[in-house]
């Protein structure tokens, strides 16, 4: 999708990144707040470093290292112990609100914004 967005001419792709990225977040995230709660949203935003270099590997094909992967399964190990309260019996009660959705694709456009202009240098 990068890739496509990319080949648009250049004044148009600045406007497709501004909207998707900048737009898309505040947009997802604000109502992401509204259905759910803060607490919730503050750790699903506690991933965005890990999400995007997962999505930098994975839409854009940057190399992931060892070290990215480490601090990817630290960085989830630390929210799951927070979701869970630190009981894994609580991992069949846990439940994903329809914010929490919300939180996770504005962490997503912010995280589209940064790969595009990071890869071809807006």
């Amino acid at each position: 999708m990068l890739r496509q967005v990319a080949n648009l001419p250049q004044r148009s792709t600045k406007y497709a990144v501004g909207v998707i990225g900048l737009f898309g977040f505040n947009i997802f995230f604000f109502l992401g707040l509204m259905h759910t709660s803060a607490v919730n949203a503050a750790l699903i935003v506690s991933l965005n470093p890990a999400l995007t270099i997962f999505l930098s590997h994975k839409v854009l094909g940057t190399p992931l290292l060892r070290k990215h992967i480490i601090g990817i399964f630290i960085s989830f190990l630390g929210v799951a112990y927070l979701l869970l309260k630190g009981d894994l019996s609580n991992l069949f009660e846990l439940a994903f609100s329809y914010g929490d959705i919300l939180i996770l694709i504005a962490n997503s456009s912010s995280n589209f914004n940064f790969n595009f202009k990071l890869n071809f240098n807006f």
